[in-house]
Formats: C-alpha cells, structure tokens, sequence
C-alpha cells in the first residue's frame, strides 16, 4: 500500500519532496502521526501557486486526534479528516525522511470542499496550476468521482473550477 501510495511522480515528485524537506514537513507528520499535509500547503508544494505559507500549515487528520492551534513557529489549520486513507501518498523528502501529504486529485477535491475557508481565487490559481503547470495533469476522472461521493454540491464546485480552469 505505501508503494502504490506515491502518485506522484517525475519532476512533480522531486519539487514536492525538496519543497518537504524545506518546509520540514517529516518532522511535522512525526509529531502527528495521523496526519497530512494538505489543500494550500500540497498545492504551493506542487507549485500551482504564489499563495504564501509562511506562518501556517494546513492538515488534515481524524477528528478524535488532538489537534492544537500552533506548533513551533506555525499556526497550524485543521482540516477535517474525511475519506482517509484515500488520496495520502507516504512520501521521503529529499533528506529521505518520512511525510505525508494529500495527493494532486486529494488536494484539489480539499481546495474545492473549502474554497469559502480558502478563497476562490487561490483555489482557481491552484487548479489552472494543477492542470497547465504540471507535468502530469491529475486524473479528472478521479477528482470528479471522488467529489460526487461527497455529494452533488462538491460535484458542482469541483466541475465549475474543472471547467474554468482546466481547459486543454
């Protein structure tokens, strides 16, 4: 399962493993081992936006798991832990150190379920991002079947920032 984890590949896997290893993600993902790295942060990660992270890292985990409002220097977002294990590729950063963070089709469904948390023009940057600066585009058909199982409103914001901002 931890293989087949790892979607992301390429030039996309090395600028999302040395972004990790920057943003000392292994360390975070260590002191909350059920947990994720996911939304703005995978998607600046990834490169498919100018958002800025400095002071925050956002994360999803179950619910129960304690969920503090800071750690070290970060303000840490809690996202809630919805559909896990699904989407969460168990990745090494470039110092070959453990993390965890959304996949590109998880990241994406997160931007659009939060989008009114998030904002839409960060969201929309981060799936024109996703679709055109890439190396390898997510699977559509997986983002869209994932949103429909979250019900027909995600369906509908997830298909409006698809057809806004993926065209071929």
């Amino acid at each position: 399962w931890l293989g087949n984890s790892r979607t992301t590949v390429g030039r996309d896997a090395e600028l999302l493993d040395s972004y990790a290893a920057q943003a000392d993600w292994a360390d975070l993902c260590s002191a909350f081992p059920n947990a994720h790295l996911t939304a703005t942060q995978s998607a600046i990660a990834r490169g498919w936006t100018s958002a800025n992270s400095n002071g925050f890292r956002q994360l999803s985990q179950p619910e129960r798991m304690p969920q503090p409002p800071k750690w070290g220097d970060y303000d840490l977002e809690w996202l809630p832990g919805v559909d896990l294990p699904w989407g969460v590729e168990v990745r090494e950063d470039t110092d070959g150190r453990p993390y965890r963070v959304a996949s590109a089709e998880r990241t994406l469904l997160e931007l659009a379920v939060h989008e009114g948390y998030i904002g839409e023009d960060d969201v929309g940057e981060a799936y024109n991002g996703a679709f055109h600066l890439a190396e390898h585009a997510p699977d559509r058909g997986l983002l869209i079947r994932k949103a429909m199982e979250r019900g027909a409103q995600v369906e509908d914001v997830v298909q409006m920032y698809i057809r806004n901002y993926a065209k071929i």
